[in-house]
């Protein structure tokens, strides 16, 4: 009946989030087009309300509300993946992300706060949402 944790990310009005389950990373991306990843701390186990999360803000996330975020899921069961900076490295730790702003942005946040492709559309309609 209660929430095992309570997160807030100061001065940033939530608009998406994504999670990534292996590294139990939360992505977060804000209505000013800003992304943040909440990271759990090395010295916290398990799931404790006294738990302590990073907030690591990412650089240039989107010009305008982020409207989609989503991880790209292990297909891979129990395998002891490496991570860095809270997430999984290679293929398994990428994450889109979408705007208000025409575009689509690809990052790999275990190796860099900056997208490494960014995808826009000439459309009139801007993206809403992403999915892998």
């Amino acid at each position: 009946m209660e929430p095992v944790e309570q997160l807030m990310v100061p001065g940033v009005n939530i608009s998406s989030i994504a999670v990534a389950p292996e590294s139990q990373s939360i992505l977060v991306g804000g209505e000013n087009g800003s992304m943040h990843a909440l990271i759990p701390s090395a010295s916290t186990s398990g799931r404790s309300s006294s738990s302590k999360r990073a907030i690591v803000k990412l650089h240039a996330g989107h010009y305008g509300n982020i409207t989609g975020l989503s991880t790209k899921r292990s297909l891979k069961q129990g395998s002891n993946a490496s991570m860095s900076r809270g997430f999984l490295r290679g293929a398994e730790g990428l994450v889109l992300s979408c705007g208000v702003d025409w575009t689509t942005k690809l990052w790999a946040p275990a190796y860099s706060d900056k997208p490494l492709l960014e995808f826009l559309s000439h459309s009139y309609d801007y993206m809403s949402d992403v999915q892998w």
